[in-house]
């Protein structure tokens, strides 16, 4: 339910950083004149992807216990609904 939610998410996320790195290249997605953004937007996804990662790895295996030393990393969660807010802000100022 939730998990698959969360990764398609994820994956799109990732999936936008990676065609702006490789239409602007690395060095001025990261120096440009929206690089706080960006790095921010990197961090929320790298974040994300930890997340999904160690859940996944961790659920594998069925240790359900392990996975709550990883519950501070799921704020990236919220941080990444602030993102989705600020897209979507962006997108209703410029109709």
């Amino acid at each position: 339910g939730f998990r698959y939610i969360e990764m398609a998410f994820t994956l799109f996320f990732a999936s936008e950083i990676c065609l702006k790195m490789s239409l602007v290249g690395p060095a001025k997605y990261f120096m440009g004149s929206s690089k706080a953004w960006n790095v921010f937007d990197f961090s929320v996804v790298g974040m994300a992807l930890v997340d999904l990662l160690l859940t996944e790895l961790f659920l594998q295996g069925n240790t359900l216990n392990n996975v709550t030393m990883f519950r501070v990393a799921r704020l990236a969660r919220l941080t990444r609904m602030m993102r989705l807010l600020r897209l979507l802000r962006l997108r209703i100022f410029k109709e």
